[in-house]
Formats: C-alpha cells, structure tokens, sequence
C-alpha cells in the first residue's frame, strides 16, 4: 500500500535560515534500506515558515508506522516551532490527463 509520512512545522521567520539549513543536510542514513523512502519538501507559496517533509514509501497495511527518518526529523524540528506529524495512506489513484 502507498502512503505518506508528512511532517508540518510551523516556525518563524526569525528560525527561516536555521530551518533552510537544516532540511538542506538531511542525513538519509536513518532511512529504511528495505523500503527506500524518496523525500519531497515544500515551502507554503504565501507563508514562507511552513514547510512540510513528505517521505513516500510503500508497505504492507499492517506494516505502516512512522519511520525511524521521520521521527528523528520531527524531533530535530521541533526547536524550531510547531510540529504535526502524521501517515497518510492512499485512497484512490488515477492518471490525469
């Protein structure tokens, strides 16, 4: 089954360098070598201190729990403001033209 481990931080803009740095020199070393986990970051578009870390996996259902990656990235981040950390599974997949 697909799925996403997202982590949400919501920081300030005095943290922004410190947190740029930090996601630039993630240490992919703690992530599954079974299941490699690919990992996409995004910025929001108007609130340039939300960030979110999108790993993706694949797993069997009874499998799925928050990785040994994610959960130290959400501890790193922490320092930094808010954290929400959570799995998200598909539900439907279609192409779109």
């Amino acid at each position: 089954m697909k799925y996403l481990e997202m982590i949400y931080l919501r920081s300030t803009s005095e943290h922004y360098p410190k947190v740029k740095l930090c996601l630039k020199d993630i240490d992919l070393s703690r992530s599954n070598k079974v299941n490699p986990v690919s990992i996409d970051i995004y910025r929001n578009f108007n609130v340039a201190t939300d960030w979110s870390i999108i790993l993706k996996n694949e797993k069997e259902e009874a499998d799925i729990q928050k990785s040994s990656l994610g959960l130290h990235l959400a501890e790193l981040l922490r320092e930094f403001g808010m954290i929400h950390h959570s799995i998200w599974v598909i539900e439907k997949s279609k192409e779109v033209l």
